[in-house]
């Protein structure tokens, strides 16, 4: 596999090396140590669908009745079980693993600052609600909906507080990856070609660009 760079008034060739074991090793720590965890309970008399990747952990079902149709009766389950929903990177690894670079930039310039914590703004803004009904002596079913909702958040929360950010895992995927330059071209030479054949070769390839100093440095080679 193969990326492009532009370096000044040439264009770089380097190839992709990296040990596709380790890489998907680490892709499953950061699936299992990185994801938000989202905690599913209900009823219901169709089994859960999940789409291709999805991560589903600590799966139960319990059958609690009968639903009775026109034309059927179905048995109805309470279904409970932990949905894992990775960062981004897990999907720009996995575009690594196809031997798709078209993603190769968003991964080398993936953000790993920490994002907000949206439980607890949204523990907050249901305590808040709650404590509003309170004071204006708004009590029944709406009420215990938004008990349920906190409960469920808190709980969400609490499944949720040994999960790792994403930078140290980031990291080390960087360390597994390796720009090799195996050859140059000048972009004189470049522009020749396109003359003589009348197309516009620049814009068939995405090349490779680099925020990250880090990236840089595995990407700069002195070049005789």
């Amino acid at each position: 596999m193969y990326c492009y760079r532009i370096n000044d008034n040439l264009i770089e060739k380097y190839s992709i090396i990296f040990d596709s074991k380790k890489v998907d090793e680490l892709k499953k720590e950061i699936i299992e140590r990185c994801s938000i965890i989202e905690h599913h309970k209900y009823e219901s008399d169709y089994y859960p669908r999940f789409g291709s990747g999805t991560c589903i952990k600590n799966f139960s079902e319990k059958e609690v009745g009968k639903k009775v149709y026109f034309e059927e009766t179905r048995t109805v389950y309470s279904f409970s079980y932990d949905e894992y929903k990775p960062p981004y990177l897990v999907e720009l690894i996995e575009h690594l693993e196809d031997g798709s670079i078209s993603y190769l930039n968003e991964m080398l310039n993936y953000d790993t600052t920490n994002k907000p914590n949206l439980i607890d703004a949204k523990i907050y803004k249901i305590k808040e609600e709650l404590k509003e009904m309170i004071d204006k002596n708004e009590f029944g079913i709406k009420k215990e909906n938004k008990e349920e909702e906190l409960s469920e958040l808190m709980y969400t929360k609490k499944i949720n507080q040994n999960q790792e950010p994403i930078a140290p895992y980031y990291k080390k995927l960087l360390e597994l990856i390796r720009f090799e330059l195996v050859d140059v071209i000048s972009m004189e030479e470049v522009k020749k070609v396109e003359e003589f054949l009348g197309v516009n070769l620049l814009k068939e390839y995405k090349f490779v660009t680099a925020d990250n100093e880090e990236i840089n440095k595995k990407l700069i080679r002195k070049i005789d």
